[in-house]
């Protein structure tokens, strides 16, 4: 099982021993929290909202569990939301409740893992 943190970290538990198994730090200062999966390229992506700039984080579930990549969103002046991803197009959507500091403006903001080639 995957959960974020307060501590912004990603908590791996065992749903077996009922243990944390492992612990992945995302990089920020307050919590990870909210997250979604890309089962086609095994890929966890959790929000990083109360950061000074909020970013998501992309963790690969591969043994290693290496950070992938961080998408940075500098417009999301109030946080962002629960990523969720859409297998039919391969996209993550997550909601940014405030644009610009302006709270009658909020989106939805879209991307997908760029993938290089071997």
């Amino acid at each position: 099982m995957w959960a974020g943190d307060g501590d912004s970290t990603i908590k791996i538990a065992s749903l077996k021993t009922m243990q944390i198994i492992e612990t992945i730090p995302t990089g920020g200062k307050g919590r990870a929290n909210e997250l979604t999966y890309d089962p086609k390229d095994r890929i966890v992506i959790i929000g990083n909202q109360v950061e000074e700039v909020p970013y998501a984080t992309m963790v690969s579930t591969k043994k290693g569990h290496k950070i992938i990549g961080k998408v940075m969103q500098p417009m999301a002046t109030d946080g962002n939301e629960q990523p969720m991803y859409n297998p039919a197009d391969g996209l993550v959507y997550e909601p940014i409740p405030v644009l610009n500091h302006e709270p009658k403006k909020g989106g939805v903001m879209s991307w997908t893992r760029v993938r290089r080639r071997r």
